[in-house]
């Protein structure tokens, strides 16, 4: 499927969850499974999907309920930083910037 534009990628990307019978993204993944159990990996060429620090806390607080942690994976080192500092000043998440190859037990 090819897409020109970001609300293109957002439209098909919510049909098809519909068309599979979902409510929302996560509905039927229990909340006792790891974060990467959760992920899904979309790719999209020739697009960017990337957005701004304002609009990924606006799409977070969409969230119903607060996640126990929250890792800033993405961007460059101050980037990054920025992020996870708006993340959790303007929400209250904790945030982690991992190092390479560092790992977590959720």
């Amino acid at each position: 499927m090819k897409v020109t534009n970001e609300d293109e990628v957002k439209r098909n990307w919510e049909q098809l969850k519909l068309k599979e019978g979902k409510k929302s993204l996560l509905e039927g993944v229990p909340n006792s499974l790891p974060a990467m159990v959760k992920a899904e990996v979309i790719q999209v060429e020739g697009l960017s999907v990337h957005a701004d620090v304002d609009e990924v806390c606006n799409w977070l607080k969409t969230t119903k309920s607060k996640p126990a942690h929250t890792f800033v994976v993405h961007g460059e080192p101050a980037s990054s930083s920025a992020m996870a500092e708006k993340i959790n000043s303007e929400l209250g998440w904790p945030t982690t910037i991992p190092r390479l190859n560092q790992r977590f037990y959720l």
